[in-house]
């Protein structure tokens, strides 16, 4: 062993028999531990006067620390997970959040423009009427007549369009008092937000995001029409045709 730390090339014999040597070196070490493991079961044996088996009750200890160190890992884990699942939860309720937002912004440009479409189909059926009232002449009274035919399904359609945005709005409203129960909005002038982040005005031009074929936010810039000159409450009153 001393050649070959001072770097003398040993010959094939005296390497296997330095490799036996190493060999016999730890097949002494584990007898070493197991004299040892039997002095401690013997100390045992002597103190408490009893033949119980220490070494058992060793590996059971070990055995019990193992589990330990399991469960606290398991522990560990479990409270990572629980975590990250809340994180992906907070995260999901913001995105749902926004979206609303988005389409609450969306059926407020669409409502105003259902309310222009109706205006305009009320009033082409009034001015009808009113020439139907004005003229005798009975060959101009049909024509006219299935002109105000036509205007009247227009306008009903319309109504029925207007309805239908009014009810989709009125959903995401309530779905937008679950997911965040500070949000305040204002159908008159399309403003929405929370506390410090209510918008002072609303601008000429809003920009809102609209879901594409994919699924995905799309950014389009969307004109805001002209506010309408009558509330909706009086507007509505006024959509019944002259008989």
């Amino acid at each position: 062993m001393q050649k070959e730390d001072r770097g003398v090339e040993l010959t094939e014999g005296q390497t296997k028999q330095l490799e036996k040597n190493r060999e016999r070196m730890e097949d002494s070490d584990r007898d070493l531990d197991e004299l040892h493991a039997k002095i401690e079961e013997g100390i045992y044996s002597g103190i408490h006067g009893t033949n119980g088996n220490f070494g058992s009750k060793r590996r059971m200890q070990s055995q019990s620390a193992k589990e330990e160190d399991d469960v606290d890992d398991f522990y560990d884990r479990t409270a990572a997970t629980n975590k990250k699942r809340r994180c992906s939860e907070e995260e999901r309720e913001a995105e749902s959040a926004q979206t609303l937002i988005q389409k609450w912004k969306l059926s407020y440009l669409s409502h105003r423009e259902q309310l222009d479409r109706v205006s305009r189909a009320l009033q082409k059926c009034q001015a009808i009427q009113s020439e139907i009232n004005a003229i005798e002449d009975e060959e101009d009274t049909f024509f006219l007549g299935n002109d105000l035919t036509l205007a009247n399904e227009e306008l009903s359609k319309a109504k029925n369009l207007l309805a239908s945005t009014e009810k989709e709005w009125s959903e995401v409203e309530l779905l937008l008092k679950i997911v965040n129960p500070k949000l305040s909005w204002n159908r008159g002038d399309g403003r929405i937000g929370i506390g410090s982040e209510w918008p002072e005005q609303v601008v000429d031009t809003q920009k809102v995001e609209v879901s594409g074929g994919n699924g995905a936010l799309n950014d389009v810039s969307v004109m805001m029409p002209p506010p309408p000159k009558v509330t909706h409450a009086k507007f509505m009153e006024n959509m019944v045709l002259p008989g």
